[in-house]
């Protein structure tokens, strides 16, 4: 790869720092691929996930590439075939070679960058910074370690980079075609290579001059692919979109609904003026984070002394971060700032090419700004290494032990999607008949909205899944669950059990006879319904604990059934409300009578709801204290319902 081999339209123009400068000879060759990758290896090494991890996708892909399944849509096949084809050539632990997967591609991803830089400038010790500069980088340095398909993303970038600086073509393709293989991301890719071509004779004429580039890319990008219908038809344990949907990829119309990423409906992306600009400070504060400002400035700046010795490569640089860019502003997935991998990979480039230009500079100033050019990676190292938390990497492995000791044989698992990977991960070894099942709640209620029941179209998703719930419960199943959604614990127990809640069906929503509406004085009122009760018990709980709110309801117009009712809760003293599950949470809101039966008007509905008190340090922990519950009910509110939240358990405080 080092070696630049011969042009493939006639000798290459030399320029300034060309490939005239680059090391010669076998025993050079070998020391420069020592110094490039060692640095990069002891560092990713030494902090690599040895385990299972917790957070983001890693579980899912570790589970995917063990059991030959398909995670999450687009599906990323180039990953998990590579994942499984390491663990199973060399024996590995499943978590640890797909951790090891998103390492090694790491490492391709710096020996790409660092050709690259060596071939436009000649300078190994420049090649050598840039290379370590994406590895010390946060994000990057973060997805190389744990099981994440971005790093190998940013590899297939730079190799599409440093292979047309190379004036190959055919490999430039390949990397392309592996980039799209990877993630249907690599489209807006092939755009900018396409756009860039066009507005550039020189990478016109290398793009376009070999005729196999474009079905080598084609191949690349399709064959893998292959794999998902596969998984689909073969696979025993295809994964919980599969299982849970019933989709079939082997039907062109389900594998188009998985790839173009239906699923996630048309909130995945977001394209008001408002938001873009919120993002792109986001997206500014992550390069920040990253690089820190010294190295996003040289970088900057490197980019544009680029033009100067190979304007093709700065053209298609800028045209692919442009794109990129744009195309991630508008996600809106919550775990966003991965995705910037690829992105920030470009940066580098820049870094590299600001050093050399510093060597060669005439006068003091670029013999002293050179050295802290050099620093940066180093820098980069102490700024970033106690970000990567090496003490939480054996937590899923204790979270999951401990949650399945406790569970009986079949047991029905609702998880969250951390917990229901990390579970579904630690499940695979287990005898089917024993096995327990777990299921993710946002693709449970996608089942009940959108594929299984056609019914539920346009309706609630929430109560679909407190519906799908109720059903298993009623089968006499062990049912429990990592958390509850406003329509589940409106109408299911949840009793702590270990770090689950096991639920219970609790009666559904009736109607008793009661005397007339005026024995007792309503605490709010609205056409057609009246609030006659609210209480919350216990009147104490403390944290990691499930509190109840109880009341009752007198509906005498029979379509105030399916009323929204908001509850709210506000602490003593302050007046404020608190928020109810999430930070930007203040309300929970549920549906009056759903999804109970049926009923005629004229008599008392009693419903309850019940929600957790969060431990202390959690983002959502209320503080000890004095509490009222409310109720809001078309813009009118009560507080009725008086309790206090202990610091400690009941029976356990000072």
């Amino acid at each position: 790869m080092l070696d630049p081999g011969e042009p493939i339209d006639g000798p290459q123009e030399s320029h300034p720092g060309g490939l005239d400068r680059g090391p010669e000879g076998t025993g050079n060759r070998h020391l420069v691929l020592l110094l490039f990758v060692l640095g990069p290896a002891i560092l990713l090494g030494s902090t690599l996930c040895r385990t299972v991890y917790h957070d983001f996708d890693s579980a899912e892909l570790s589970c995917a590439a063990a059991e030959f399944g398909v995670p999450h849509p687009p599906g990323s096949p180039l990953f998990v075939l590579l994942a499984a084809g390491l663990q199973r050539t060399f024996g590995l632990e499943p978590a640890l070679a797909a951790n090891l997967t998103s390492a090694l591609a790491a490492l391709a991803a710096v020996l790409l960058l660092q050709d690259l830089v060596l071939s436009i400038t000649g300078s190994l010790l420049a090649a050598i910074t840039a290379g370590w500069t994406l590895t010390a980088s946060f994000t990057f340095w973060f997805m190389a370690i744990v099981a994440e398909v971005y790093t190998l993303q940013a590899m297939c970038l730079l190799g599409m980079l440093a292979f047309l600086a190379r004036r190959r073509p055919r490999l430039a393709a390949l990397c392309l075609g592996l980039s799209i293989a990877n993630h249907p991301g690599g489209l807006f890719l092939a755009l900018a290579v396409v756009l860039a071509s066009l507005l550039s004779r020189d990478l016109r004429s290398l793009i376009w001059a070999d005729r196999a580039a474009l079905p080598i890319a084609a191949g690349a990008a399709l064959i893998p692919y292959l794999y998902l219908p596969l998984a689909s038809a073969f696979s025993v344990r295809p994964g919980f979109w599969i299982e849970e949907l019933g989709l079939d990829m082997t039907a062109a119309a389900d594998l188009w609904w998985f790839l173009s990423l239906q699923a996630y409906g048309s909130g995945q992306f977001q394209w008001s003026s408002a938001y873009l600009m919120e993002e792109a400070s986001y997206l500014t504060v992550c390069l920040v984070r990253d690089f820190s400002w010294p190295a996003v400035l040289a970088g900057l700046c490197g980019l544009v002394a680029l033009r100067r010795r190979r304007p093709d490569l700065a053209l298609l640089i800028v045209v692919i971060g442009v794109g990129q860019a744009a195309h991630l502003l508008g996600n809106t997935a919550a775990d966003k700032f991965t995705m910037f991998t690829p992105l920030f990979a470009l940066l580098p480039i820049g870094v590299g090419v600001a050093c050399a230009e510093l060597f060669e500079a005439k006068g003091g100033t670029g013999r002293f700004l050179a050295p802290l050019v050099i620093l940066l990676p180093f820098y980069l190292v102490t700024l970033h290494f106690d970000s990567v938390d090496l003490s939480r990497y054996d937590s899923a492995v204790k979270y999951s032990q401990t949650a399945l000791s406790r569970l009986p044989p079949r047991a029905t698992v609702y998880a969250g999607w951390q917990a229901a990977t990390v579970l579904r991960y630690a499940c695979r070894d287990i005898p089917e008949p024993d096995r327990p099942r777990i299921r993710h709640h946002g693709i449970a209620m996608l089942r009940a909205r959108l594929r299984q029941d056609r019914a539920e179209e346009g309706r609630d998703a929430d109560r679909a899944l407190a519906r799908a719930v109720r059903g298993d419960l009623l089968k006499g199943e062990a049912v429990f669950s990592t958390f509850g959604t406003p329509a589940m614990v409106s109408h299911i127990n949840r009793i702590p059990d270990g770090l689950l809640y096991r639920l219970q069906p609790r009666r559904s929503p009736s109607l008793k006879d009661f005397a007339p509406v005026d024995a007792a004085r309503p605490l709010l009122q609205v056409p057609g319904l009246a609030l006659l009760k609210l209480t919350v018990v216990p009147a104490r709980v403390g944290p990691l604990r499930v509190a109840r709110l109880r009341y009752a309801w007198s509906v005498t117009d029979p379509s105030r059934f399916g009323t929204e009712i908001k509850t709210f809760l506000v602490q003593d003293g302050s007046g404020r409300v608190v928020p109810l599950g999430h930070e930007s949470s203040l309300f929970q809101r549920h549906r009056l009578g759903d999804p109970g039966p049926p009923a005629e008007a004229g008599g008392i509905l009693e419903e309850e709801l019940d929600f957790s008190i969060p431990p202390a340090g959690s983002p959502t922990s209320i503080p000890p204290g004095g509490y009222r519950m409310g109720v809001e009910v078309e813009g009118r509110r009560v507080l009725a319902a008086s309790f206090v939240v202990l610091a400690t358990e009941p029976g356990t405080e000072p």
